[in-house]
């Protein structure tokens, strides 16, 4: 009885094992039936060509802003997204419409457009502004253009019909915003009306970041979001629950940077690059500036001292003659032509031995050899030499000189210096200063000076030789009162007659001497004389 009953209850145990695990599996059978249900795979379609937002590659691979951010929204919303391309917008929505295709990833809001879609909560948003040139101030809003101007629009794009609302504005429609931009910047195009953020996309891409500016408050300010088929609210609910989170999401941020990053500021790149080069080449200017004025005060300074020199060097009442070291004459100044006689042409690479006699010459060469010889002692000066010499004008004249020879280095050059003083005149008046001590200066005959000599050397001579010496003395008697009667011009006119008759007196003297009986040739007899004629002499 225990028995059956154990086996009974064991049973209805088993019976419950197979409810409750057969329970499970239909429970989890229906929750991954729910889950499969609600991955949805979509076919999402777009224009080929709207950059930053659709793009199709070279090997059919949609890009784009609106790209990106739909696969982020298909992620958090659950949704496989297939991507078909359309030759225009009109397509793209034609699509959804009819039921070929289930959303548009971006597209903007319009009541005409709400009429035949639904939209999720946007996830963009842009201001349509109206862009100038920058430099032009002329326009500050759409009104400005009522009658001048032009206007350019992109031919799928929402400015048109806003540019159309305004009869007065002329405007010019463009297949592509490119190229209404290049001819906003060209000139041939005053305005364009575009969304901002595009517009400064494509201005930063083309390299006209800074070419142009917005001006007057937003012509309109539009949202875009996924557009769905009508009707189509699953996919709806479903893009509306996974949008919020990937606002708030780090990707998106990224994604939104990369294809619509800020303007650049106005310390760009390029004007970072323009403005050193500008400061290098102005640097550069400022210091050839520098170079050149000092150069020019260093110029006028160099030419100053060299007038100074020269003027200096031509005053110079000797004569200075420059020679390298074989003897040639390299300058020259106004005395030294003066002195020889020869014009600066003329004598310029002319050698010394045309200016110097021979033997002079040999001399002044010899200091030249000397000289250019290397020394090699650290504190080895030049020594110069002051000789007297003789030179040879161009005349054939010889006249006596007194030079000074001494090297001058100029650069790597050893040049020598030779200064030339004329001491004809010095020699003349030394030998007529000579003359003046033993003669008189008017008549030229021995003063008593002379005379104490003359028979100094006379008697010296009587008494080497023994031989007896006569000494007579002629006076005039009462040649003072001549001096007092007169005057000093007859006394010195009677000199110079008495000089003129020499010949006379000495003729007189002659028999005056051969007449007179002289002492007796002895030597005692000669010294006694001499003496006593000495002493006459002395008080002649």
């Amino acid at each position: 009885m225990n028995s059956q009953r154990c086996r009974d209850v064991a049973r209805s145990c088993a019976r419950l094992a197979r409810i409750v695990v057969l329970f499970g599996a239909v429970t989890q059978g229906a929750a991954v039936a729910g889950a499969d249900s609600s991955h949805r795979e979509c076919t999402a379609v777009f224009p080929e060509s709207f950059p930053p937002h659709f793009q199709v590659t070279n090997n059919g691979v949609p890009i784009g802003f609106a790209i990106e951010a739909m696969e982020e929204i298909a992620t958090q919303g659950k949704l496989t997204i297939k991507y078909v391309s359309t030759p225009t917008w009109e397509e793209a929505i034609r699509r959804v419409v009819s039921g070929q295709a289930d959303l548009i990833p971006n597209l903007g809001i319009t009541d005409e457009r709400r009429a035949a879609l639904d939209f999720s909560i946007p996830y963009e948003t842009f201001a349509l502004r109206l862009f100038v040139r920058r430099e032009n101030g002329l326009y500050t809003g759409l009104s400005d253009f009522s009658g001048v101007g032009v206007v350019g629009v992109v031919k799928t794009n929402l400015g048109k019909s806003l540019v159309e609302a305004n009869p007065g504005v002329r405007f010019r429609v463009f297949d592509s915003v490119t190229t209404a931009i290049v001819e906003l910047r060209n000139g041939t195009l005053d305005g364009i009306v575009f969304p901002e953020q595009v517009f400064l996309h494509f201005a930063s891409q083309m390299g006209y970041s800074d070419r142009f500016k917005a001006v007057g408050p937003p012509l309109a300010v539009v949202e875009r979001a996924v557009a769905v088929r009508k009707g189509d609210t699953q996919l709806l609910a479903q893009l509306d629950a996974a949008i919020p989170s990937v606002l708030s999401s780090d990707a998106f941020q990224r994604i939104h940077s990369r294809w619509f990053p800020a303007p650049p500021g106005f310390w760009t790149t390029r004007r970072v690059a323009i403005l050193l080069a500008t400061l290098a080449i102005a640097g550069g200017i400022l210091g050839f500036g520098v170079y050149l004025a000092r150069l020019r005060a260093t110029n006028r300074a160099l030419n100053t001292a060299h007038g100074f020199c020269s003027t200096v060097l031509q005053a110079v009442l000797e004569g200075v003659i420059t020679i390298d070291r074989h003897g040639a004459i390299r300058s020259i100044n106004s005395a030294a032509q003066s002195m020889f006689g020869y014009a600066v042409e003329d004598i310029l690479g002319r050698h010394l031995a045309d200016l110097f006699v021979p033997e002079d010459t040999d001399k002044i060469q010899q200091y030249l050899m000397r000289e250019r010889e290397p020394h090699y002692s650290a504190d080895y000066s030049p020594i110069p030499v002051f000789r007297s010499a003789t030179v040879q004008r161009k005349s054939g004249e010889l006249v006596p000189v007194r030079y000074g020879l001494a090297p001058a280095k100029i650069g790597a050059d050893t040049l020598f210096v030779l200064t030339v003083r004329d001491v004809s005149e010095q020699f003349r008046l030394e030998k007529q200063i000579e003359f003046l001590v033993d003669h008189d200066e008017l008549t030229g005959l021995l003063n008593q000076h002379g005379l104490a000599l003359v028979l100094g050397s006379l008697l010296g001579q009587a008494r080497r030789r023994n031989s007896p010496l006569c000494c007579v003395a002629i006076g005039i008697m009462h040649f003072g009162q001549i001096n007092e009667t007169y005057g000093r011009a007859e006394q010195d006119l009677s000199k110079i007659e008495c000089k003129r008759g020499t010949s006379a007196v000495e003729t007189v003297v002659e028999r005056a001497i051969a007449n007179v009986v002289l002492w007796t040739a002895r030597p005692h007899a000669v010294s006694n004389s001499a003496a006593r004629s000495h002493t006459y002499t002395n008080n002649f």
